[in-house]
């Protein structure tokens, strides 16, 4: 089982009133973090529980032929400031008609937090079927595809705020 409560204070360069086109947000998040494991951790911990506090700049631009949105992030657990993590993205959604969209985007985050990985070793079976995880200094991913979305353009925008 996993949780997280963590408490947000966030600043958007632009006006509200031109949020549903532009924002650059710069927001700042501190709170709790609660795991509860199924194995023992690598750090042999069951459970614990944890502040964390992350900071993240992002940004997106709407305009009629699309729209592109990217962000930086930082993740740091307050016991051990050695376990952080650093992340990076990047999208673009273009309009090719109507409510049709390519979409591409690409994702590096640089890892030093993994507190969650199970003590012992790993077999390849596990590995391959990724039924478990080794330690890492990174992971990417990039991904393209299209969708499909209708109505109004303003359709998921209840509060623009706390969208990253």
């Amino acid at each position: 089982m996993f949780w997280r409560l963590r408490p947000a204070i966030e600043y958007n360069f632009f006006k509200y009133s031109e949020s549903a086109k532009k924002q650059l947000i710069l927001s700042y998040r501190n709170g709790l973090y609660f795991n509860d494991y199924i194995e023992r951790s690598v750090f042999a911990e069951d459970d614990e529980l944890l502040f964390q506090h992350s900071f993240l700049l992002g940004g997106s631009v709407r305009q009629e032929w699309g729209n592109i949105n990217g962000e930086a992030s930082f993740n740091q657990f307050l016991h051990d400031g050695t376990l952080k993590s650093f992340g990076f993205y990047l999208g673009a959604n273009v309009r090719v008609f109507k409510g049709f969209n390519f979409n591409i985007g690409g994702n590096y985050r640089i890892t030093r937090d993994q507190i969650n990985l199970p003590a012992g070793d790993v077999s390849l079976e596990e590995l391959l079927l990724q039924q478990q995880q080794l330690q890492s200094g990174y992971n990417y991913s990039v991904s393209v595809g299209f969708s499909y979305q209708f109505g109004s353009i303003y359709n998921s925008i209840v509060n623009p705020r706390f969208n990253f």
